[in-house]
């Protein structure tokens, strides 16, 4: 989970009395709050694990800190509003790689689509 600041850019382009369409590109900053990871096993042991990844704790305390706290992106999408109503699409591009240790965890960036509704008082 990440708290997320956004500085967007959009234009409304009026398609009738009541309707608007709303492209909108920007960049975002976020910070990790919480990253857990959850696995099942089974075999000759079976039960679950769960690893704070950002904290750097699993179940014996031992595992280490595997994601950085900051990352930062590309985000982009359109939006409609239909009178009082907002409905939106956008996609979220993660720039940074967020693993501390990419040789032996692999690269990982954060990327997301995302659908938005609201009414507009």
């Amino acid at each position: 989970m990440y708290l997320q600041l956004p500085v967007m850019i959009a234009y409304h382009f009026r398609l009738g009395r009541a309707t608007t369409l709303q492209p909108f590109v920007g960049g975002y900053h976020s910070v990790g709050l919480s990253c857990k990871l959850k696995e099942e096993y089974s075999g000759q042991i079976t039960g679950t694990a769960t690893t704070d990844l950002l904290h750097g704790t699993d179940r014996n305390g031992e595992a280490p800190q595997r994601m950085k706290r900051s990352d930062a992106g590309i985000r982009l999408g359109v939006g409609l509003t239909l009178r009082n109503v907002y409905l939106g699409v956008g996609y979220e591009l993660g720039l940074m790689n967020v693993s501390k240790y990419p040789d032996r965890f692999g690269k990982t960036e954060n990327n997301a689509l995302t659908v938005s509704a609201g009414y507009n008082f």
